[in-house]
């Protein structure tokens, strides 16, 4: 296959996990928001990276969109051309180091559960390490994102990036990356551990070790997810700068990458929530199906209003009859 049809085939494909991640990444957050029972810690920090999927779709992916289909990525101005650049390295790191705390997270509320009410389980406090998480992956984006400016050249300015400082900073974010997976992986492992071998007593207000388990697994199942779709990426960054444009099946890697990184990644975090969580799977029930719902009770209440009603008056009349006879 010619590069030009590869390149549409999969442009139509970003296209269409576009939407599916859109609107799946919206749904989560409306969820979040509008139902109270799921407004806990580790939702908190499910919603953030929500958030930065919605990001990375809409700069990251909407740039692959165009590049697939022979478009300038500068189509809409260079100034907004920077600024998607950068908001797209931020919204990467912020969803990586995100992943990070929420496992943390859990590790220190499964492990440690003395700091549990205190530092961890408590959705203020989430909100303020969300905001302290968002204020260092802006900070560590900002290389990323100077690597990149070369994208948004125009004919009256341009920015040169030598092959040398791309594979720094590519380099760079796969060491982030890959320390981060580790350190993942070893409290996922802790966290492990403790739940097999030791029974936490809890009160009807904490979580018990079932439900421990059902979060940890699906926390898993998204780090799991994260690492088939950004790995690839992530290696083959760094291979393709230092190399260089030498092998004429690299355009082919570069777009096959960038679909898992930015398109199954952002897609699928909203359909493993429903499949593996029962409480996403009911409170999405519950929010879009509401109206629906509320349709086939009102009868029912209406007929029971009815009937206590009809009773009511069997019961006056009754009483009315038997005065009349006294």
């Amino acid at each position: 296959m010619d590069l030009e049809t590869y390149s549409f085939v999969f442009g139509v494909l970003f296209s269409l996990l576009f939407v599916i991640g859109l609107i799946g990444n919206i749904c989560v957050c409306i969820v979040i928001i509008y139902n109270k029972t799921m407004q806990t810690s580790t939702n908190c920090y499910l919603f953030a990276l929500a958030v930065s999927d919605i990001v990375i779709i809409i700069c990251d992916l909407n740039s692959w969109i165009l590049a697939c289909f022979g478009i300038s990525p500068n189509l809409f101005g260079r100034s907004y051309c920077l600024f998607e650049v950068f908001l797209a390295e931020f919204a990467i790191h912020n969803s990586l180091l995100i992943v990070t705390a929420v496992n943390l997270a859990r590790y220190i509320a499964i492990c440690h559960p003395h700091f549990r009410y205190n530092m961890i389980n408590n959705v203020p406090k989430t909100i303020i390490i969300i905001i302290a998480i968002t204020v260092l992956a802006s900070c560590l984006a900002i290389p990323s994102a100077i690597s990149e400016l070369e994208s948004c050249n125009t004919a009256s300015n341009e920015i040169i990036i030598t092959n040398l400082q791309k594979f720094i900073t590519s380099l760079w974010m796969l060491l982030l990356y890959s320390g981060l997976v580790i350190f993942i992986c070893v409290i996922y492992k802790l966290t492990s551990t403790e739940l097999k071998g030791s029974i936490l007593v809890t009160t009807s207000t904490e979580p018990s070790n079932d439900e421990n388990r059902k979060v940890i697994r699906m926390l898993a199942i998204v780090v799991v997810a994260l690492c088939i779709c950004w790995t690839p990426l992530q290696v083959f960054r760094p291979m393709y700068h230092f190399l260089g444009k030498l092998h004429s099946i690299a355009p082919y890697i570069e777009i096959l990458c960038g679909f898992l990184f930015y398109s199954v990644s952002t897609t699928i975090n909203p359909i493993l929530y429903n499949i593996v969580s029962y409480k996403f799977r009911e409170a999405f029930k519950e929010i879009f199906l509401r109206r629906r719902s509320n349709d086939q009770v009102m009868p029912k209440r209406y007929t029971v209003k009815t009937e206590f009603e009809s009773l009511s008056l069997v019961t006056k009349s009754s009483e009315h009859t038997s005065n009349m006879k006294d």
